[in-house]
């Protein structure tokens, strides 16, 4: 008897081409706290961590997707058509017997799931007609 193959995550990767309607890029600030350099009862020390950068962009398309969470830089505006790659999947944790002393008994699978209104995505595509003029990646 033949096992079913498990999907992996890379199999719930859906493209979704959308127009962008409003795009905001927003950057915050990070902190480091080393919990080795803690002090009770004053103030421990911090570190600048440098910034993070994340894109909202507000879209029309065919689908409920009314926003997309882009965790990093890309450039876009108004009126651009792009092409957003998203993880279209939930996870399943689900249970197994442990066959030696490191399993942790434990797995993670997926399964499909539908879009909602906001979505994030692992990549960008900027559309001019049918040829991709810009890629931006996690």
């Amino acid at each position: 008897m033949k096992k079913a193959k498990i999907p992996s995550l890379e199999d719930f990767i859906v493209a979704l081409e959308c127009e962008v309607v409003e795009f905001n890029l927003k950057t915050s600030n990070t902190v480091i706290r080393p919990v080795s350099e803690m002090v009770f009862g004053s103030k421990s020390s911090s570190y600048k961590g440098g910034q993070c950068n994340s894109a909202y962009i507000k879209i029309k398309s065919d689908e409920c997707v009314q926003q997309l969470v882009y965790g990093g830089s890309c450039f876009l505006e108004a009126g651009d058509k792009i092409k957003a790659y998203i993880i279209k999947a939930e996870e399943v944790p689900r249970f197994h017997l442990k066959t030696n002393v490191y399993d942790i008994g434990w797995h993670t699978s997926y399964k499909k799931r539908c879009f909602i209104k906001e979505e994030n995505v692992i990549k960008i595509e900027k559309l001019k007609g049918n040829k991709v003029i810009a890629t931006y990646y996690l």
